[in-house]
């Protein structure tokens, strides 16, 4: 990477950081939601639609905040968490609910120890279809795709995608059961 194309990607990485303090300073109201949607693109987010969102939120270092999509209006409660390094996307889609401290992490890390080199990781996109509903302190680890109108239970963590209309949870997050009918 030449001089010049470094010190852009440290401007660049900077500016978002400050918009995320900034960001992370606002109050929680109502009053303060296109404020708030401004800095979401500002830090770099693809934002297409009224995101409502509330701070804090945290974005991991090496996460480019162009791979973080939101699509349509959603809610994302505070103390959310992105992790998208490199090519790794995290898209979430319309109608979606996400409880607080919700963490999205798209680097897993090999199992295999040798002291002459590092464990390497692994990177794969999450998408979150329209219509899901993530409990607080979920994980939503790589390679998952969670299913329309899914609900993800409180303090899971899903490994694995999840089918649409289903209710998963635990550690790992297996289905719990069915959904009938959407919107009940």
């Amino acid at each position: 990477m030449s001089t010049l194309n470094r010190e852009i990607s440290i401007f660049k990485y900077f500016r978002s950081r400050f918009w995320l303090y900034i960001f992370n300073r606002i109050p929680n109201h109502g009053w303060f939601d296109g404020i708030r949607n401004r800095l979401l693109i500002w830090i770099g987010f693809s934002v297409n639609g009224r995101i409502k969102i509330f701070s804090p939120m945290a974005i991991s270092p090496k996460t480019n905040p162009r791979n973080i999509i939101l699509n349509g209006f959603l809610f994302i409660n505070s103390g959310a968490r992105f992790s998208a390094p490199g090519s790794a996307k995290v898209i979430i889609n319309k109608g979606t609910l996400i409880g607080p401290n919700v963490m999205f992490e798209t680097v897993n890390h090999g199992l295999n120890y040798a002291s002459e080199k590092p464990r390497g990781a692994t990177f794969g996109d999450i998408s979150i279809d329209e219509g899901v509903w993530i409990g607080a302190n979920s994980i939503i680890l790589q390679n998952v795709v969670v299913g329309k109108g899914s609900v993800v239970a409180a303090a899971s963590v899903v490994n694995k995608s999840v089918d649409s209309s289903v209710v998963v949870g635990g550690v790992p997050a297996k289905m719990i059961k069915k959904i009938d009918k959407i919107g009940i």
